[in-house]
């Protein structure tokens, strides 16, 4: 078989079907800027508020909770860098993926993943301080599996999928044995999204990138869920309680949007 090799998408009964030839939009790099550096501001915003209310207003109160959540706004911030960095590469305008835009790719996949760990753990960690005996099992059970899970995928991320080499390759791996296209997709399932190059095809798994997220915010859910059973055990007049089990109970909105996108298919 000679030439180029066609652009395609590989499809649930594991044929290879052409994939559209992309329509030129313009640059999409300010859809994805735009919002990315907006939200990135936000966060950035309630953090420093965050820190300034417990170093400065009161006596100084940084915590476990407080450092792990700047090392997550910490790898946020370079995630958001390497993703800007690869709109200018080209990305989402050619399906030409190159070794060094696949590079990018993993990379701002892995501090994107490190950033949900550290940002996701720290909710856990103040949990854990009013929690009794039983409830701090089930949450470091939930934040441990989540965390294992987003390790696992960072790590197996960068193993090469079995394809011919290709001249001028120069993508990054493990030096370990390659792996299967279907073990690829069931890291995939795993894990999370992970965009691949297997026989020169560009394997969009999206699909599965959203039923991934299904366990992660099943346990968010669950974490939104012990507050209020936390909460409304203190000495606490009852509308201050039912204003701090809301406040720590806005990852049902994130459950809420990860359904939506899983019954979408």
């Amino acid at each position: 078989m000679g030439g180029e090799l066609t652009p395609s998408l590989l499809q649930q009964d594991r044929t290879i079907a052409p994939l559209p030839i992309p329509i030129n939009y313009g640059d999409p790099s300010v859809l994805i800027d735009a919002p990315g550096w907006s939200m990135l501001a936000i966060s950035t915003t309630f953090l420093c508020l965050r820190i300034y209310c417990k170093a400065f207003r009161v006596r100084w109160m940084v915590w476990l909770d407080d450092w792990l959540l700047i090392g997550g706004w910490a790898f946020l911030v370079a995630s958001q860098a390497l993703l800007s960095g690869l709109m200018r590469l080209g990305f989402a305008r050619t399906y030409n993926v190159t070794p060094t835009i696949s590079t990018v790719i993993y990379a701002w996949d892995n501090c994107h993943k490190l950033s949900l760990a550290l940002t996701k753990t720290p909710f856990a960690v103040t949990l854990h301080r009013i929690a009794s005996s039983w409830q701090r099992y089930i949450i470091w059970f939930l934040v441990g599996t989540m965390n294992v899970q987003f390790i696992v995928h960072i790590i197996l991320t960068w193993r090469a999928i079995c394809r011919p080499t290709r001249p001028g390759d120069t993508t990054p791996h493990l030096p370990v044995s390659c792996w299967r296209s279907e073990d690829a997709i069931a890291l995939g399932i795993f894990g999370g999204c992970k965009t691949s190059l297997l026989y020169g095809y560009l394997l969009l798994e999206m699909q599965l990138a959203d039923y991934a997220k299904v366990y992660p915010a099943a346990s968010d859910f669950i974490l939104a869920l012990l507050p209020w059973k936390i909460v409304m055990g203190l000495q606490m007049k009852k509308h201050e309680k039912i204003g701090v089990a809301i406040a720590m109970s806005m990852g049902v909105l994130y459950v809420m949007i990860v359904v939506k996108n899983v019954s979408d298919f």
